[in-house]
């Protein structure tokens, strides 16, 4: 995927989703929302050569649909990078060994299903509040023990805490080392954790204390394992929204 000059290289297996159903579970709400694919070959980044739309997904290939006078251009490069967004995150994948097909008498291209995606959320980490019905802790040590502290929210970059009780200092850049967080379903990640902002508000009958605190010392395990969490609430948000409509 070397054809993306805007991105970091580096930064992208930290949002890598290699599980084939949280794959399928993308592409599919892709093709749900009929998004746009911009399609780049990697020998020419700079020009898209064509929008497509995700069209299905199964367990085997990828369906696209796009403009019959760039078909030509579709089927000479081994593989095409597909470029969209999904809930304002950029989404990255390869399609691989394109082949002219007819669906409903109209032209189509089919592709491999890919076998990594990249959900790339940049700087502007996107937050999944902390689920009431399984409340999340952090542990934080402290003299003589951990203390429990609640999740406000959850990122990729950090965690927003619920300190009503005034048990941490609030100071901004204070360094909590050697928190663990338990993920329901995923595991334990372990992570430092640097008080980044804090902010205080009336909540009914007592004053409440948000600590907005940044991953520090986080390992790609943990940072992907955080990735899969944010999915798995991702994705019980949204098969309860469709039972509500």
């Amino acid at each position: 995927m070397q054809a993306f000059t805007d991105v970091q290289p580096e930064h992208w297996q930290e949002f890598a989703l290699a599980s084939r159903a949280d794959i399928l579970s993308v592409l599919r709400r892709l093709a749900e929302q009929e998004r746009p694919l911009r399609l780049f070959d990697a020998t020419a980044p700079a020009a898209p050569l064509a929008t497509l739309r995700l069209l299905e997904a199964d367990d085997t290939a990828l369906l696209l649909q796009g403009a019959p006078d760039k078909a030509a251009a579709l089927l000479a490069p081994d593989e095409v990078i597909c470029d969209t967004t999904l809930d304002n995150i950029r989404i990255l994948f390869g399609a691989a060994g394109l082949h002219e097909v007819r669906v409903d008498g109209a032209a189509a291209f089919r592709a491999a299903l890919p076998q990594s995606l990249i959900r790339l959320q940049r700087r502007a980490y996107y937050r999944m509040p902390a689920p009431s019905a399984k409340p999340l802790h952090a542990l934080i040590p402290r003299a003589g023990g951990k203390l429990a502290v609640l999740l406000h929210d959850i990122s990729c970059g950090g965690i927003a805490l619920r300190d009503d009780a005034r048990a941490l200092g609030s100071a901004i850049g204070q360094v909590y080392p050697d928190c663990e967080i338990a993920l329901p379903e995923i595991g334990t990640v372990t992570a430092s954790l640097q008080v980044r902002n804090c902010s205080e508000a009336p909540d009914q009958d007592r004053a409440t204390r948000r600590l907005g605190c940044e991953f520090l010392d986080m390992s790609r395990a943990a940072m992907a394992a955080v990735q899969r969490y944010i999915l798995n609430l991702e994705r019980t948000r949204n098969a309860r929204l469709a039972g509500l409509a």
